[in-house]
C-alpha cells in the first residue's frame, strides 16, 4: 500500500461522439481507466456497443437533469414550458430548491438512467452527476439512497479543492460547496475515492497536475475528473461548452509521455474501480489480521 493510486475518470461519455470516440481511445491506451455515461443519451444504444470492447475501462452513470431530455415522461411532461428538455443547471436549481419541481421526480428519472445501462449489461460500477447536482442538498439525500440500493459504494462526493491560485468562480463554488456539504454530513454514504481537478475542470495542465499530485498520501486512492475527447466543430455548437472545455488539450496531456513521467516522479500507480475493490478487500483483510493478533 506505499503507492498512491489513481483512478483516471472521463466525465460525459454519451454526450456526443467525438467526445466519446476520444475516451475509448484514452482508454484502450491505459490512460483512462474509467467513464461516466450519460443514459439519456439520444444514441445511447451505439455508445453502450462502442463500450464493450474496451474491457479495462469501468463505466458508471452520470445521472444527468440539466442537458438533454429525460427519459421519465412525467418529467418531460413537467419541461414542457422548454420543449420537454432541460432547461439548464440554473433553472433546475431554482425549480428543485423552490419545491416547484418535486423531488420524486428527479429520484425516477436518475432510477431510469440506472436502469437503461443496466439492461444494456453494463457493469455499473459507480454513480457522479453532470455538473455536480446530485450535491444538491435535496438531491444528495436520494443519491446515497441509490448508492445504497445498487451497492456502488465508490460513487462521487464533490468536496472542495483549495489549491492556489483560485479565479472568483473557483473560490464561489468551493465555498458554496463547504456550506453544501455541512447539510449533507447527516447522509451517509460510504467513504469515497478524494476527488482531483475540480479547479481545472476542462482544462487541465501539466503544472496543476505537478502541484496536487505533490500533495498525495501514500496508500491513498484519488480520482482525477477529467472532460478528454476528441473535438468534432459541426457536432459541438454550443458556445458555453466551447468556452469552457478543451477535450483534445487532456486527452493529449493523457496520452502524453510527460504525464506518464509526472505519475512516476510522485510514485503514482492508476488503477480502475474493480482494482479499488481489490486494494479495499486486501486492506480488510490486513485489519482483520492484524486485531486476531492482539
Amino acid at each position: 500500500m506505499s503507492a498512491k493510486y489513481l483512478i483516471i475518470n472521463a466525465d460525459d461519455y454519451g454526450f456526443y461522439a467525438c467526445t466519446s470516440k476520444g475516451i475509448l481511445q484514452g482508454a484502450e491506451h491505459g490512460a483512462i481507466t474509467a467513464t461516466g455515461f450519460m443514459a439519456n443519451s439520444p444514441g445511447f444504444e451505439e455508445y453502450a456497443q462502442w463500450l464493450k470492447p474496451v474491457t479495462e475501462l469501468d463505466t458508471g452513470v452520470h445521472l444527468n437533469i440539466s442537458y438533454g431530455t429525460p427519459l421519465s415522461i412525467e418529467l418531460a411532461d413537467y419541461l414542457s414550458p422548454w420543449q420537454g428538455e432541460f432547461p439548464g443547471k440554473l433553472s433546475m436549481v431554482r425549480a428543485i430548491l423552490s419545491g416547484k419541481l418535486p423531488v420524486p421526480m428527479i429520484e425516477k428519472e436518475w432510477r431510469l438512467q440506472i436502469e437503461r445501462c443496466l439492461r444494456q449489461q453494463i457493469d455499473i460500477k459507480f454513480l457522479n452527476s453532470h455538473e455536480h447536482l446530485h450535491m444538491l442538498p435535496p438531491l444528495y439525500k436520494i443519491f446515497c439512497q441509490l448508492v445504497n440500493e445498487f451497492q456502488l459504494f465508490n460513487s462521487r462526493k464533490t468536496l472542495s479543492e483549495w489549491h492556489t491560485p483560485l479565479t472568483f468562480g473557483a473560490l464561489f463554488r468551493n465555498s458554496a460547496l463547504s456550506a453544501i456539504n455541512v447539510f449533507n454530513s447527516q447522509q451517509s454514504m460510504p467513504q469515497s475515492p478524494k476527488l482531483l481537478g475540480l479547479n481545472a475542470s476542462g482544462h487541465l495542465t501539466i503544472a496543476y497536475l505537478n502541484k496536487i499530485f505533490g500533495s498525495l498520501k501514500s496508500g491513498q486512492v484519488y480520482e482525477l475528473m477529467c472532460h478528454p475527447g476528441y473535438f468534432d466543430r459541426d457536432e459541438i455548437t454550443d458556445p458555453d461548452l466551447l468556452r469552457y472545455h478543451r477535450w483534445e488539450v487532456e486527452l493529449n496531456l493523457l496520452l502524453s509521455d510527460e504525464f506518464g513521467q509526472l505519475c512516476v516522479q510522485h510514485g503514482i500507480e492508476l488503477i480502475n474501480y474493480r482494482q479499488l475493490d481489490e486494494l479495499n478487500r486486501k486492506k480488510h483483510n490486513l485489519l482483520s489480521g492484524l486485531e486476531h493478533t492482539k
